[in-house]
């Protein structure tokens, strides 16, 4: 089983001898196959969470906290308070139970000095915040820091590697970055947000 936003696909790497599946930004995947997980984060940040009971997990990958009031798109993926509902959602249905969820996340980068250090600081402090109201086990974090990363999320076992990549960003993730700077201007960060966050749905268990 494997679902998830858009189309995703699978392709073989032969360092790993699994199949992989990348993810971009505004997207997210659950399965319960034996493939991984993948994306690279600057800003933004990945949740991986999983579900020990059904030795199942999913991953997602929000650009923003949430939108500024005057966006229209506040459901979309690239919206860490949809987002983290919609993948919670999502194992809630496949049967996993609530309180077993275990949840590592990792992101959060200032990767382009003086753009994204915003970004990251509010990435970060949104998603311990989540995990906080939504009485998840956050058992492991790689937050902050000035380097992009990998991520490589097993959904069988719930094991989340990261590896550092070299500080570097083409023109198109730059723009990404100084764009995402500019939306974060517009939203407000206070702390009435927790309200928004929104319990994941119990009914779905």
């Amino acid at each position: 089983m494997l679902v998830g936003s858009g189309k995703l696909e699978r392709y073989w790497d032969g360092n790993w001898n699994k199949w992989l599946v990348n993810l971009a930004q505004g997207d997210y995947a659950v399965s319960d196959e034996p493939i991984l997980l993948t994306t690279v984060l600057g800003s933004c940040v990945a949740a991986c969470v999983y579900a020990p009971d059904k030795r199942m997990g999913g991953i997602n990958h929000f650009l923003l906290p949430h939108a500024g009031a005057s966006d229209k798109g506040s459901d979309s993926f690239r919206y860490g308070v949809h987002a983290m509902e919609v993948l919670i959602n999502s194992l809630l249905r496949k049967g996993a139970a609530r309180d077993s969820l275990i949840m590592k996340v990792c992101g959060a980068a200032d990767v382009v000095s003086g753009l994204s250090n915003r970004v990251g600081q509010a990435n970060a402090t949104f998603i311990r915040l989540y995990a906080q109201h939504e009485q998840l086990n956050l058992q492991a974090e790689d937050l902050g820091g000035d380097n992009p990363r990998r991520v490589v999320f097993d959904p069988q076992s719930g094991s989340m590697k990261v590896k550092r990549l070299i500080r570097h960003l083409s023109r198109e993730q730059v723009e990404v970055e100084a764009h995402q700077a500019e939306k974060l201007e517009q939203a407000v960060l206070n702390s009435a947000d927790v309200e928004l966050f929104g319990r994941a749905k119990d009914t779905l268990r």
